[in-house]
């Protein structure tokens, strides 16, 4: 027998949840000059926090547009082959980095960033009524 779902129910507590949430961000990161940090809050139970230092932190710097293997390579001649490849597949299974044939791309935005692109929220203004009062 199929499972019956409480469409009302979920569609509520997802309301709450995103209420919750308005103008904060999920899913960014901060750069601390010798490390940054991931947060992820995607999981609204839980939130995940990633640290990374040296070349981990520049290889996912590097990665902020897309960007192929070779060209990684490339950036970074004084990191072995196989080493690369490691920390980018650590990147992919920690979900910060998406991967399509031989490309990555880095997920997380930066926090600073976030805040500059934020539209700013207008304050409404009491208009005066145009409409004539009966005599």
């Amino acid at each position: 027998m199929p499972t019956k779902w409480d469409w009302d129910g979920l569609i509520e507590d997802w309301r709450e949840e995103r209420k919750k949430r308005v103008d904060q961000p999920i899913f960014y990161y901060i750069d601390h000059g010798d490390y940054l940090e991931i947060y992820d809050k995607r999981d609204s139970n839980k939130t995940k926090n990633l640290v990374l230092a040296e070349n981990e932190k520049e290889i996912f710097l590097a990665c902020h547009d897309v960007i192929s293997f070779q060209k990684l390579q490339e950036q970074f001649p004084n990191i072995p082959k196989n080493k690369l490849i490691a920390i980018l597949e650590r990147f992919v299974h920690k979900e910060i980095m998406f991967r399509e044939d031989d490309s990555y791309f880095s997920l997380p935005l930066h926090y600073n960033h976030m805040k500059s692109q934020r539209p700013k929220r207008k304050k409404s203004k009491k208009k005066k009524s145009t409409i004539a009062s009966p005599a």
